[in-house]
């Protein structure tokens, strides 16, 4: 998750990383081409925080990168909020060609000392390749 505003000639960002654990419900539809849905409910855990600033300028290099203050991040930690994801397979050889969207969206304010108020939201385009491992 990503918080970014300009100022100037600077360019200040946040990036949050969160670990998700989706509690999800979903259904399949197709036989060749596959199309999934699930929609749920889940929890996020914040693993870590950096604040970023850097010279408005493409390919510049950061002016700094300093994790952000435990005291600052301890209070807001946990979050929870809706998740959803929609899948597409296709059979291709010995496995299936998958392209995965997925949506979060937090429902808990980010207890960060900015005059904004922060909630998580993240949105993923996956592509990947599914096989087997065993005998069949």
């Amino acid at each position: 998750t990503n918080w970014n505003y300009t100022r100037s000639s600077t360019y200040y960002g946040v990036r949050l990383n969160y670990l998700d654990l989706p509690l999800l419900i979903g259904t399949t539809w197709g036989r060749k081409l596959q199309i999934s849905a699930n929609a749920g409910f889940g929890f996020s855990y914040l693993v870590r925080g950096l604040e970023v600033a850097q010279v408005y300028e493409r390919g510049a290099d950061p002016l700094f990168k300093t994790p952000l203050d435990q005291p600052l991040l301890s209070s807001s930690r946990m979050d929870w909020g809706i998740h959803g994801n929609v899948n597409l397979s296709y059979p291709l050889g010995k496995g299936s060609l998958i392209l995965s969207m997925r949506y979060y969206q937090g429902w808990r304010e980010v207890g960060l000392d900015f005059s904004s108020v922060l909630r998580i939201r993240s949105r993923s385009v996956n592509v990947g390749y599914v096989f087997g491992m065993g005998k069949g």
